[in-house]
C-alpha cells in the first residue's frame, strides 16, 4: 500500500497490506512539512515497516550533519546503507546545507526512543538527493497504536537555528523533559581519565586535586581503574563494582577529603558491561545482549535493572557520591533476533524502551537521595531522550587532538542546546608548548572544558596557561553556555564559531587569514580567541557610532599590545596563536 502526499515534495508512505490500518496526513506551514503517521490494529501485534521515501535536487547543497558525523561530511553514495538512531544513540536528525551555512533540508522525527533508520543518498546520474526513513524495522513489542511525525524543514535560514529548532520540538515533548543542570557542571572540571588511566590510586589523586586547587575546579570525575587491582585496559574486572583496597583502602574517607578540598565527586561506571572475572558475570548468565570476556547485560530484566539502580544508590548512600559519569550506555543495542537460550523473565522486547525504564528509575531514584545529582552521558549517545536523565554531555574520546575535540564539542553542543556540554579531558606531553596547550582550550572554548593532565609534574609556563585560559573562559561562561550559537563553515570542519548574547560576543577563528563573521547586534564586549596556526586574526564589525579598544594577550595570558577597532572595517589585530583579544567599545 502506497500513501502519496504533496507537500514541498511528493512524499510515498509504503507498507505492506494486513489487519491494520496506516494513515499519514501531511501538513505544511512556513516551510516547514509534517508527516504524522498513525498505525492501529484491533489487537496487539508487531507493526509492519513503515518507509516514507521522497526526493529533492541537489541545489546550493554542499554538506551533510548529523549528531555522530564526525570528520564526515561528505555525500553517500547510493548503494551507502541506512543510518540509525534509537534511545541511547544519536539522534534521528540530518541536514543538509549550503556553502553560504543555509538550510536546504532538515530531517527529523518525534520518536527518540524506538530504532529509526534513515538514508540521504546522492543519485549520481542527475544529482538527485534520495531520502528515506523507515519506523519498525527491528524487534519491537508488539502494539495496537502508534504515532509519529516527520518534520521536513526546507526554509532558507541559518542551518544552526533549522537543527535547534528541532532540538526544541524535541524539549517541548513531556517524554522528553531535559534533566536540569547542576552549578558545577558549568565551571571546569578535573577528570582522572588520561592522567591516570586506570591507575587510579586514591592518595595520588588526593594530590593531583591538591595540586590542581588554585585553579578553581569545583568537581572531579574519578574515571576507570578504582574497582580493580590491575591496569590492564579491558573491563574484564567490571560488574562487581567493589573498591579495590590497593586502589582506594577507605572510599568514603577518600571522597570526605576531596570535598574538604572543595570538589564535588563523581565516580565512573560501565553501566552495561559485566567481566568474566567478576562474581556478577555468573549471576547474569543467559541474561546478556552479548556474552564474552566483557558481557553486556540485558536491561529488559527488572533484576538487571534493579542490580545497576541499586548499585548507585548504594554508592551515594555509602560514600557520599555526588555525581556519575554512566559510560558505555550505547552498548544497549537491540539484537538482531533473540537467543533461544536467553533465560526467562524479560518485562521488555524493546531493548530502547528497557534503557528508557532503566536510566529514568536511575535518574529519579538518585534524585530523591541527592536532588542536585549530576549524571554525565558522551557521544554518541546524545539524543533527545539522553536529555531526559543527563545533564551533561561529553564529546567522545580523542586524547591530545585539538581539531577532533573541536569537531566534537561543536557537533554536541549544536544537538544539545542549553544542556551542558563539556569537551572531552584536555591532555598534552609535558615538553609541549603554551601556544599548543592554548588551541587545545580555544578548540573548545564553547563548552566546559574538562582536564586530566597532573600540574604538579608540568612546567610552570604550562600551569600559568592553563590558569590564564580558566580565568578568561570563566569570564564570558554565562555567554558561552547560554548565548546564540554559531558554527562556520561545517563543510570545512568549523572555521570558527561565536556565542553572543545582549553584550557580549565570543568568538573563536580556527582557520589561517579567515574573517570572523560580525555579530548582529551591538555588543559591548568581544572576546576573540586565536585558534589558528598562525599570527593574526581578522574582524568585521557592523557600522555605527564607536570604536572599541582592543587588549591582546599571548597563550600565557600576558598583555603584548593595545589596538584600537572601527566599525565598518574589516581590522586585522596581531593576535599571537593562542592568544586573545577583548575589545571594549567605547563610545
Amino acid at each position: 500500500m502506497d500513501i502519496k502526499l504533496y507537500g514541498k515534495v511528493p512524499y510515498i508512505v509504503t507498507v505492506d497490506d494486513g489487519d491494520y490500518t496506516v494513515t499519514a496526513e501531511l501538513t505544511q506551514k512556513d516551510g516547514v512539512d509534517t508527516v504524522h503517521v498513525v498505525f492501529d490494529s484491533a489487537n496487539e501485534m508487531k507493526p509492519p515497516v513503515i518507509q516514507m521515501d521522497w526526493e529533492i535536487p541537489s541545489v546550493d547543497i554542499q554538506g551533510t550533519w548529523h549528531p555522530v558525523a564526525h570528520t564526515d561530511r561528505s555525500f553517500p553514495c547510493v548503494w551507502s546503507g541506512w543510518r540509525n538512531s534509537a534511545a541511547a544513540y544519536s539522534s534521528p536528525v540530518y541536514c543538509l546545507y549550503s556553502n553560504g551555512q543555509k538550510n536546504r533540508m532538515t530531517y527529523a522525527c518525534s520518536d527518540g526512543m524506538n530504532g529509526i533508520k534513515y538514508r540521504f543518498v546522492l543519485r549520481e546520474e542527475d544529482s538527485m538527493w534520495l531520502c528515506g526513513t523507515k519506523l519498525f524495522d527491528e524487534i519491537i513489542a508488539p502494539l495496537s497504536h502508534y504515532e509519529c511525525d516527520f518534520r521536513i524543514d526546507y526554509r532558507d535560514i541559518r542551518y544552526e537555528d533549522s537543527i535547534t529548532e528541532v532540538v526544541r520540538w524535541w524539549a517541548a515533548m513531556p517524554e522528553y523533559t531535559p534533566m536540569a543542570p547542576v552549578d558545577e557542571c558549568t565551571h571546569p572540571l578535573y577528570s582522572t581519565w588520561y592522567s591516570f588511566h586506570q591507575m587510579a590510586y586514591g592518595d595520588e589523586i588526593e594530590q593531583v586535586l591538591s595540586d590542581a586547587a588554585p585553579l578553581g575546579f569545583k568537581a572531579v570525575i574519578v574515571d576507570d581503574g578504582w574497582q580493580m587491582e590491575s591496569y590492564a585496559r579491558n573491563y574484564h574486572d567490571c560488574g562487581d563494582w567493589e573498591v579495590h583496597p590497593a586502589k582506594i583502602k577507605d572510599m568514603k574517607a577518600h571522597v570526605q577529603r576531596v570535598h574538604e578540598m572543595g570538589y564535588k565527586y563523581y565516580l565512573w561506571y560501565s553501566v552495561p558491561f559485566v567481566g568474566k572475572n567478576s562474581r556478577a558475570y555468573e549471576r547474569f548468565k543467559g541474561k546478556y545482549l552479548r556474552d564474552g570476556d566483557t558481557a553486556v547485560v540485558d536491561p529488559r530484566y527488572p533484576d538487571v535493572r534493579e542490580y545497576l539502580i541499586t548499585t548507585y544508590e548504594n554508592a551515594v548512600k555509602d560514600w557520599d557520591l555526588d555525581g556519575f559519569k554512566l559510560d558505555f550506555v550505547d552498548n544497549f543495542t537491540q539484537p538482531k533476533e533473540e537467543d533461544p537460550d536467553a533465560a526467562p523473565g524479560k518485562d521488555y522486547v524493546s531493548v530502547p524502551q528497557a534503557v528508557d525504564r532503566l536510566m529514568t528509575d536511575i535518574k529519579l531514584r538518585l534524585q530523591a537521595l541527592k536532588p542536585n545529582i549530576a549524571i554525565e552521558f558522551r557521544q554518541s549517545y546524545v539524543g533527545p531522550l539522553m536529555r531526559k536523565y543527563g545533564n551533561m554531555f561529553r564529546a567522545a574520546d580523542c586524547a591530545n587532538e585539538t581539531v577532533v575535540n573541536k569537531i566534537r564539542t561543536i557537533d554536541t553542543k549544536l544537538c544539545m542546546d542549553n544542556s551542558i556540554v563539556h569537551s572531552d579531558m584536555i591532555t598534552w606531553n609535558k615538553d609541549d608548548t603554551p601556544e599548543a596547550i592554548a588551541l587545545q582550550f580555544i578548540g573548545t572554548m564553547f563548552a566546559v572544558p574538562q582536564i586530566s593532565v597532573r600540574p604538579g609534574n608540568l612546567p610552570e609556563t604550562h600551569r600559568k596557561a592553563m590558569k590564564a585560559w580558566i580565568l578568561q573562559w570563566e569570564v564570558y561562561r554565562e555567554t558561552i553556555l547560554t548565548g546564540k550559537f554559531r558554527a562556520n563553515n561545517p563543510e570545512l570542519l568549523y572555521t570558527s564559531a561565536s556565542v553572543e548574547s545582549d553584550k557580549q560576543y565570543v568568538c573563536g577563528a580556527y582557520a589561517n587569514g579567515a574573517i570572523i563573521p560580525p555579530p548582529e547586534g551591538d555588543p559591548v564586549r568581544i572576546f576573540i580567541a586565536n585558534g589558528s596556526g598562525e599570527e593574526g586574526v581578522a574582524i568585521k564589525l557592523n557600522n555605527g557610532k564607536g570604536h572599541y579598544c582592543a587588549i591582546i594577550r599571548d597563550a600565557l595570558g600576558d598583555i603584548v599590545c593595545y589596538a584600537g577597532v572601527f566599525k565598518g572595517q574589516v581590522t586585522y589585530l596581531n593576535v599571537p596563536v593562542g592568544g586573545t583579544a577583548e575589545l571594549t567599545l567605547q563610545g
